[in-house]
């Protein structure tokens, strides 16, 4: 077991094109988590960062239920987490700390030919986003009977810009996909068509 482990997660873009919930993008900018072991039988967190003022720093922590199950025990660890990727805004925040925690605790652990995807895929609830965060680049994901399964494509000869709204994704009420994923209305005539909201943007670059 190794007294100190650094690992970081990169954030993603998915629903690339056509490839809706099923194509994803590993981009630049990364989220990084340090454990160390300590003396004593304490757990202590700490979050820097993004979700620096909301991310529990307790056992509920979607990192610390990560790295449990892929064979972790986080007694007696100082955990710091630097984040970096923003939450909610499309850029796979969850599934680069799902990422992170299940590759941490394999590493920890020292357990061996775990399916990291389909563990991945369990905690966030689809694919897409994980594989991209776990693979790194380009990724085409989907659940198949054998469960969930992912390839990687050699980088494409196109540039990729990942446009960042600088407020947050309120998601709408958990519901059918179709309710959950539609946010605009089944009907409206020219006389009163959908608003539109033009946020500020930020830049991202993909790995």
């Amino acid at each position: 077991m190794p007294d100190q482990l650094t690992v970081a997660a990169p954030a993603s873009s998915a629903n690339l094109g056509p490839g809706f919930d099923c194509l994803a993008v590993a981009l630049e900018l990364r989220n990084d988590v340090v454990l160390t072991a300590r003396d004593d039988d304490r757990l202590v967190v700490t979050v820097e960062g993004e979700g620096a003022n909301e991310a529990s720093t307790g056992p509920d922590n979607l990192f610390l239920r990560a790295f449990a199950a892929a064979g972790g025990n986080p007694i007696g660890l100082d955990v710091h987490m630097l984040n970096t990727v923003p939450f909610a805004r499309g850029l796979g925040s969850s599934a680069a700390t799902i990422a992170a925690g299940l590759t941490a605790g394999a590493a920890w652990s020292g357990a061996d030919g775990l399916d990291l995807l389909a563990m991945a895929t369990v905690l966030e609830g689809h694919p897409d986003n994980v594989a991209a965060a776990l693979n790194g680049g380009l990724t085409l994901a989907w659940q198949g009977d054998g469960g969930p399964r992912a390839v990687g494509f050699e980088p494409p000869p196109v540039g990729f810009v990942a446009v960042i709204g600088m407020r947050r994704w309120k998601r709408p009420p958990r519901g059918p996909p179709c309710r959950r994923r539609c946010r605009m209305p089944t009907r409206y005539t020219r006389r009163r068509g959908p608003r539109c909201w033009w946020p500020r943007w930020e830049r991202a670059t993909p790995t």
